[in-house]
């Protein structure tokens, strides 16, 4: 049985693309229909306006494809969100270079604002998508040489290691359409990459790893969005579902002024703590019934990860420059799915 996926602020659309630059050439490969164009003013550089314009602009979050930017890459939201645009640039980490990128979107289609409080297991607002029978699917695996392993999200998938960092979770229950995105983020207190090599109806190939290479060192997280239908319904909003109870999505966007952090969207469903040079620390105002799935990225060149695995209370948001140093970033974007229920279930 799927679940509505809720979220605290009113009116919130959760919107998934595909898109690619190429000698200043941008192309929308996933969900084309939701994008009025798509403009590569630059290497690597992708600003997307949308259609069905929001009414407030919210967060971004994305991953590289190896393909481009090879093992060493990343994507940027290397400008602010706003009502109307989303921009993306990848960057093959010393250089912004063309490439393609899975990106999530979510903004709000109502000028209100203020956090409305809730308990835990009542988070007032349902997030929708342009998308027909739009399903998220969330994973924790953790790489090893012989015994890799699906730590939250078993029931949903099998797990194939086809080389070190270098996997594939193949749904136990396929998607529709080949129109899938997926966004992984690393838990590792050290730069460490992500990529998506491929994604399709039935599975994703993710690469993880150091600068230059996939690495089985440290466990990641993944969040997939596709559809069980796939006819495009363009202004239709269609509420997005989860496989497990009372699904819970937390998103913040953090911006930095002088080395404090203080936040841009989100305010009310988190507090932050600046911690050390490039370390922020969320702490969720509504706990998590067990340990969410979180995914996050930066505006200049760099990673951001995950210090440890995120708990019920809150995670560890870690940032690096291009170097691979710990910075402070000047903006910083994440998404939490998580859940009001300890227990999950097989698909």
């Amino acid at each position: 049985m799927l679940r509505a996926l809720k979220h605290a602020f009113n009116a919130p659309r959760l919107m998934g693309v595909k898109a690619t630059s190429a000698a200043t050439v941008a192309t929308v490969n996933i969900s084309p229909d939701d994008y009025a164009s798509a403009v590569s003013a630059s290497d690597g550089k992708i600003v997307l306006t949308l259609k069905d314009v929001f009414s407030r602009a919210g967060v971004c979050v994305g991953s590289p494809f190896s393909v481009g930017v090879g093992a060493s890459g990343a994507v940027l939201i290397s400008g602010d969100p706003a009502y109307n645009t989303a921009e993306f640039t990848t960057h093959d980490g010393t250089v912004a270079d063309d490439g393609s990128f899975n990106g999530l979107i979510l903004g709000y289609d109502s000028l209100e604002t203020d956090y409305i409080g809730y308990g835990k297991q009542e988070a007032p607002f349902t997030v929708k998508s342009t998308w027909n029978s739009p399903r998220i699917e969330v994973f924790k695996i953790t790489p090893h040489a012989t015994t890799p392993a699906i730590n939250i999200g078993a029931g949903k998938a099998t797990l194939t290691r086809n080389a070190a960092g270098d996997y594939t979770v193949t749904f136990k229950r396929p998607f529709s359409s080949d129109n899938v995105v997926a966004v992984p983020c690393v838990i590792a207190a050290s730069a460490a990459h992500h990529h998506v090599v491929s994604c399709s109806a039935t599975a994703v190939r993710v690469l993880v790893g150091a600068a230059g290479s996939g690495s089985d060192t440290n466990p990641f997280y993944l969040v997939v969005k596709g559809s069980d239908n796939p006819q495009y319904q363009g202004n239709h909003r269609k509420t997005v579902r989860v496989s497990d109870r009372l699904p819970r999505l937390i998103a913040g966007h953090i911006s930095y002024s002088a080395g404090t952090p203080s936040i841009v969207k989100g305010t009310g469903d988190f507090t932050i703590t600046d911690t050390g040079t490039g370390v922020l620390t969320v702490t969720f105002i509504n706990d998590f019934a067990r340990e969410p799935i979180v995914v996050g990225n930066k505006d200049t060149a760099g990673l951001v990860t995950l210090n440890a695995a995120a708990s019920t209370t809150g995670c560890v948001l870690d940032a690096f420059n291009g170097a691979g140093a710990a910075a402070d970033p000047a903006d910083l974007h994440f998404m939490a799915f998580g859940f009001d229920d300890v227990d999950e279930y097989a698909i």
